[in-house]
């Protein structure tokens, strides 16, 4: 269940190029994604992609140069009329 935001963490590998795609139910208008890498050196997470159509759905791609930990944030932006929570999913794909 997702009520405003939740986050993933993962690994992800520099011999693969990733699809990252979150959704939700029906009572969800607007889904964004924000993906993050973790910066050893600053000790920080850096924005490297993000997604904010406006659809229950978004999708982002990342080809890392390194293996690195990577954080994805969903963000509900918008509840269609009468909802405040959701069923929500990610898809981590590489090809």
């Amino acid at each position: 269940m997702i009520f405003d935001q939740k986050e993933s963490y993962r690994d992800l590998y520099s011999d693969w190029e990733y699809a990252i795609v979150g959704f939700a139910d029906d009572g969800v208008k607007d889904l964004n994604l924000r993906l993050y890498e973790y910066d050893d050196l600053l000790e920080k997470w850096k924005l490297v992609a993000k997604d904010e159509t406006e659809e229950s759905y978004g999708m982002v791609t990342i080809k890392p140069s390194v293996r690195a930990r990577y954080k994805v944030e969903v963000v509900i932006s918008e509840f269609h009329e009468g909802y405040t929570a959701a069923r929500y999913g990610l898809i981590y794909l590489h090809e």
